[in-house]
């Protein structure tokens, strides 16, 4: 069993606006273990600029039962906030029959991924897609006849892991992928040890640049870290991993977005009080349409002229945003052009609504108080009333259209 703890603070002179502070748990094997994957991973963020505080827990031939059964990875997962949290399970155990799946493998990443995310709800849960041995699974050819090849084999453990993600709302770090793009395109480039199964320092490489991609959503082809590969070979690795990921992000990305961006308003005359209080959110920034923005939660904002804005308000949360978009009108009404109105008002016993004797139809009309705030919008479309049930006894304002302005006074 081995158990590493790698903690790399960077500190530069001059630091890049793009810099990224991550914690995040490595859970899994051999596999995960061979080269001190952590540790590739934390120097390409090294060298990138990024800090990484990398923990990783690699138990040999652990498979995904075994974790999920194992109080110390409990432990590390309920340790902090992760950034992230990588499962791996034993390799071969993704290419099995659906039916002895169902109970060794789905189940336990479907217990962990619950334990990651009761512990942080922002934690992403990430999956190490891991690859078919390098002439397929001899041991089990017999009684799963699409792992005899390679191919068989690393098919299989791919539907599994793409599965396994969608289920499960996790993000998959398709290594698997990143190899079989390696072994199609340059076949000379190994990435195997001599067992045919676990990662050579190359093979460990390639893995170390899909997580860096994985993790902090960079073009690997930007990377200057060259490992103990020579210049040519790492961006051949830099390469694919741009090709099977960072170019098709979405493809392995089924995190939920949990951000919300929820806002009303309401208008008087030139100013609007703008609310955005039942958005979920860590950091949200108000555009007026105008040129002008906020950050704040409740903003009032005064428009320097009327007329149609279009107002969008982005929230972000768990690293993800979502944008809500509203069409306003702001208006700016000129009691000068006050002019008298018959009307009738017809009551009944359920609600109150005002008749207009010589409406042309389907004309917008706008409804106000004394102050000149916003009560009531609407068209009006032929024998329509319009239902002043919520207003309370008094005199308001009517416009219809962009120039006739109406006084009325409603009784009670």
């Amino acid at each position: 069993m081995r158990y590493y703890l790698y903690i790399i603070f960077l500190l530069y002179g001059c630091l890049s606006w793009s810099q990224q502070s991550k914690s995040v748990l490595f859970i899994g094997n051999s596999y995960t273990g061979a080269n001190n994957l952590a540790q590739l991973v934390t120097d390409m963020a090294n060298n990138a600029g990024h800090q990484l505080n990398a923990v990783a827990f690699t138990p040999g031939g652990a498979r995904f039962l075994n974790h999920d059964a194992n109080a110390q990875v409990t432990n590390l997962i309920n340790q902090q906030a992760w950034d992230a949290v990588i499962l791996q399970g034993q390799s071969q155990e993704t290419s099995f029959g659906m039916a002895q799946m169902q109970q060794e493998v789905y189940p336990h990443v479907a217990s962990l991924v619950q334990k990651i995310t009761a512990n942080q709800n922002c934690t992403v849960p990430m999956l190490f897609m891991t690859w078919g041995r390098e002439n397929g699974d001899a041991g089990n050819c017999p009684y799963a006849p699409w792992v005899c090849t390679y191919t068989g084999m690393d098919d299989a453990i791919y539907n599994t892991y793409m599965d396994l993600g969608q289920i499960n709302q996790a993000q998959v770090a398709p290594v698997g992928r990143v190899w079989r793009n390696l072994r199609t395109n340059h076949p000379n480039l190994n990435l195997y040890t001599s067992d045919g199964s676990h990662p050579n320092y190359t093979g460990s490489f390639a893995a170390a640049c899909t997580f860096f991609t994985s993790i902090f959503n960079e073009d690997p082809t930007q990377l200057a870290y060259l490992g103990n590969l020579s210049a040519n070979d790492a961006q051949i690795i830099k390469a694919a991993v741009k090709t099977e990921l960072y170019d098709v992000w979405s493809n392995y990305d089924f995190t939920p977005n949990l951000a919300q961006a929820i806002f009303s308003y309401n208008t008087n005359q030139l100013q609007v009080q703008f609310d955005a209080s039942s958005s979920t959110f860590e950091t949200l920034e108000w555009d007026f349409g105008d040129g002008n923005t906020s950050t704040q939660v409740q903003p009032q904002h005064t428009y320097a002229t009327p007329g149609d804005y279009t107002v969008n308000l982005q929230t972000t949360y768990c690293n993800k945003t979502v944008t809500e978009q509203k069409n306003i009108k702001v208006e700016k009404l000129d009691l000068t052009a006050i002019k008298p109105l018959t009307i009738n008002l017809i009551f009944d016993q359920l609600n109150q609504q005002l008749s207009l004797s010589g409406a042309p139809a389907k004309l917008e009309y706008s409804i106000y108080d004394l102050q000149g705030k916003t009560l009531k919008q609407g068209q009006l479309i032929p024998q329509a009333q319009i239902d002043l049930q919520h207003l309370a006894a008094g005199r308001y304002f009517l416009r219809l259209g962009n120039q006739q302005i109406f006084s009325f006074v409603k009784l009670r």
